[in-house]
């Protein structure tokens, strides 16, 4: 398999190095899959703060890096209001994306 070019905003490192972003190629489209962790609405700011230390410490471990590091993952990490504002921005790109294909209204 020969691998064209990638969604990122920048090249990978490594094995990847050399793979062309889309936006190089003229293809301005920024996509990756994302991961993320969401409490129910409402939920109260101590537990809110309790679980966003909790993944500080985790995202701080050598195990992370190099989770990140093995699996071409940039270390993009947001929370609260700015996971939340990364969320819409997402949906709005995807939307528009969709859009023109004819797939969305």
């Amino acid at each position: 398999m020969r691998i064209l070019g990638i969604a990122a905003e920048r090249r990978m490192s490594g094995a990847l190095a050399n793979v062309p972003t889309w936006k190089e190629q003229g293809v301005p489209v920024v996509f990756g899959g994302w991961r993320g962790i969401m409490g129910p609405k409402g939920m109260p700011a101590a537990q809110v703060a309790y679980w966003e230390n909790v993944l500080k410490q985790v995202t701080a471990t050598p195990e992370w890096k190099a989770d990140l590091e093995r699996n071409f993952w940039a270390e993009d990490v947001a929370y609260g209001a700015n996971f939340t504002e990364d969320l819409k921005q997402e949906y709005a790109a995807m939307k528009a994306v969709l859009t023109d294909l004819g797939l969305a209204k």
